[in-house]
């Protein structure tokens, strides 16, 4: 009886195994059961590089070091020399002349005494021009000046001692006093010498020119 060619496709218990089929699929599994030992391998190796070590400590201890005595030896301290100094040689002579009497000193006749001090001319010591911002202001003061007087008479100094209390009213003061105030000289044996004196310049709105 004839049997259609789809039952006999179909019929897989039909399908004998082969020699080479048998050996395509012992290679499959031996290249399987490589590839999962080729894995556990390599992750025990990972795993084993990854383990800390253990660290182990010792305590040593410290050395002690030996003490070794030390003498020191003392100086030795000489004794100094005593000096001997000989007794001093005193000789007394006596002088059988008698003394020289000195002669008198000649007195010589007394200087006149010098002018202490020169007498200023009162037409010369005039007040300076009053500072035109000073008297919008109505700034007031007294300078004390200390003065060199020439032999001559003129004053070729004059340095402040007190002050105005303002810079102006006091440069004013110094430039004019220089400039215009006159002095009859100080004497020494009837010669007219070099001397100070002291001056006030007075600032007063009321006789301000």
């Amino acid at each position: 009886m004839y049997r259609p060619s789809h039952a006999v496709l179909g019929d897989h218990s039909s399908v004998a195994m082969t020699p080479r089929r048998a050996i395509s699929l012992g290679l499959v599994g031996l290249l399987h059961v490589a590839l999962i030992y080729a894995v556990v391998s390599g992750l025990a190796l990972r795993i084993v590089k990854h383990v800390p070590p253990v660290l182990e400590a010792t305590i040593v201890e410290p050395s002690t070091p030996e003490q070794k005595d030390v003498t020191v030896p003392k100086p030795q301290m000489a004794q100094p020399e005593e000096a001997t100094v000989p007794p001093p040689d005193f000789q007394i002579q006596t002088d059988t002349n008698p003394p020289m009497q000195a002669a008198p000193a000649q007195q010589t006749p007394a200087s006149p005494p010098a002018s202490a001090t020169a007498t200023g001319v009162g037409s010369t010591h005039t007040t300076p021009p009053y500072p035109e911002q000073e008297r919008r202001q109505g700034v007031e003061g007294t300078v004390t000046l200390h003065l060199s007087i020439t032999a001559e008479g003129t004053v070729s100094n004059a340095a402040v001692v007190k002050s105005s209390g303002n810079a102006d009213l006091d440069s004013t003061a110094v430039a004019w006093v220089i400039a215009h105030w006159k002095y009859k000289p100080a004497l020494a044996d009837g010669q007219p010498v070099a001397s100070a004196a002291d001056a006030n310049v007075v600032y007063d709105l009321k006789k301000a020119r």
